[in-house]
């Protein structure tokens, strides 16, 4: 998905986030760190899936779904 203008401050009726299924959850932060990009990850109770949050550069939050048995990221402490 392209967007060429920036999104508005106030969302309200506009897109909140896209969410996609992802593979390889310690290459995905290496690469969010090695680029500069602040992310959030955390795990879903009950079901133990990753789920790894972070804006594109306009500002649209992007999540991205990882395999509970993906090993954690490198450096990574869990709340």
């Amino acid at each position: 998905m392209i967007h060429r203008d920036p999104l508005p401050k106030e969302r309200a009726g506009v897109l909140d986030h896209m969410a996609f299924t992802a593979r390889d959850l310690p290459g995905t932060v290496a690469t969010l760190k090695r680029e500069g990009i602040e992310y959030e990850l955390r795990r879903l109770p009950g079901s133990g899936i990753w789920q790894l949050f972070f804006n594109d550069p306009h500002g649209a939050k992007v999540e991205f779904d990882f395999d509970k048995d993906e090993p954690a990221p490198v450096g990574h402490v869990s709340a």
